[in-house]
Order: C-alpha cells, then structure tokens, then sequence
C-alpha cells in the first residue's frame, strides 16, 4: 500500500507541475494598434495660398542659316557623308547641302558653320582662310 500512495503522490505532483508549467507558457495575443489623431487647434492660421508670377521673356525668332562655309564639295554622296561625320566628330554643326537647279549643281557641298549674319559670315571666312588646312574654304548663300 505504500507503494500505491507513493505512486498517487508522484503522479499527482508530476499533474501539478504540467499544469503549472502551462500557465506560465500562454501564447501572448497581440496588441492593437491605435491610430493617435491630434485635434486641429481653433487658433491655427491658414493662410490662402499667393500665385507665383513668372515673367515670360519673348525671344526674337531664331533665324534661318543662310551662308555657309563650306570645306568641301563632292561628286559622291558617300564621299561627301564620310567629310560631314569628320567635322561632326570635331563638334562642328554639318550638313550636306544640294542645289541640282544652280551652278554646280552635281556636286555635294559639305558645311561645318552656317550663319543668319552676312558680316559675320564673311568675318568667320577671313578668319578661317588664315588657319591651317582652311586655305581653300568658301561661302555659298542659300536662297
């Protein structure tokens, strides 16, 4: 019988400690979140909003290029399109120009500077005709 009670009083304490053990485990349930709303204050000024004024700046209209210097002139478009990349490459603005109705018309005149200025197209051509390798430059108006 002592075995029996010790038995009954080891099971009963084995109970109570799973029980505890339990309880003191729970799986925590989450928190909600609340959302914290500040309350306008009766004394806030809003002030209306002052439209920005952008001044407006009207610019001349760009006029056309009318003269060129033209650095070379070819019977073939290939030739004449290999010259426009080389001055392109060297930050020059080229264009190949035709003119089949004028004088000369079958060739392809090859321009790396065009202006909207007489003057300055001739002051540009002095200039140009005194550097190296720009001796035989020359200036077509188109019209």
């Amino acid at each position: 019988m002592k075995n029996v009670l010790l038995f009954a009083l080891v099971l009963a304490i084995g109970l109570v400690a799973c029980n505890k053990k339990k309880k003191a485990d729970p799986t925590p349930e989450p928190v909600p979140v609340q959302e914290v709303i500040e309350p306008v204050k009766p004394d806030t000024i809003f002030e209306e909003a002052v439209p920005e004024v952008v001044e407006t700046v009207v610019q001349e209209p760009v006029k056309p290029n009318k003269y060129f210097l033209i650095g070379g002139s070819f019977v073939e478009y290939a030739n004449a399109e290999k010259y426009r990349q080389e001055m392109l490459n060297q930050g020059f603005a080229s264009e190949i120009i035709e003119r089949p109705e004028g004088p000369n018309g079958e060739f392809y005149k090859v321009s790396y500077m065009g202006f909207s200025s007489w003057n300055k197209a001739l002051e540009v051509l002095n200039s140009e005709r005194t550097s190296v390798g720009r001796d035989s430059v020359w200036l077509l108006v188109r019209r």
